[in-house]
């Protein structure tokens, strides 16, 4: 899934696309973001409590974010993008890969799945919550 130039505009943060790199194999190209996020994990229908992340880059196709707790690849979460506008960008994700970049710290790749138009509050999730 991409996600829209239009949205892509709306979120806070992100800054004009960095060059490209010949030696990178991403889809899309990434824009660099000081931001922060809120991600939410999502596990057999069940969402956990929300934990505040820093968002490293972000492309139309994923994001980058950076947070104490690794996830393994192919897990999912919500993530939340603040915008311009005050309303976030709600989106499923799947983790591509969760690298440690110190003893505490850890950087994580995932890919937009679909839109989260339902709620967040821990416990079991709406099952129409996954827009088509």
């Amino acid at each position: 899934m991409q996600l829209s130039d239009e949205t892509l505009a709306r979120l806070a943060g992100p800054t004009p696309a960095r060059a490209a790199d010949p030696d990178d194999r991403r889809k899309a190209p990434r824009n660099a973001a000081c931001a922060g996020a809120t991600l939410h994990g999502y596990r057999d229908g069940e969402i956990s409590t929300a934990m505040p992340v820093g968002l490293k880059d972000l492309s139309p196709a994923g994001l980058c974010v950076m947070q104490y707790r690794p996830l393994r690849p192919g897990q999912r979460f919500i993530v939340e993008l603040p915008t311009t506008a005050g309303e976030p960008v709600r989106m499923l994700c799947t983790v591509r890969y969760c690298r440690m970049l110190n003893e505490e710290l850890y950087a994580m790749g995932a890919s937009f799945d679909a839109p989260w138009t339902g709620a967040l509050a821990p416990g079991r999730a709406d099952p129409d919550a996954i827009a088509a």
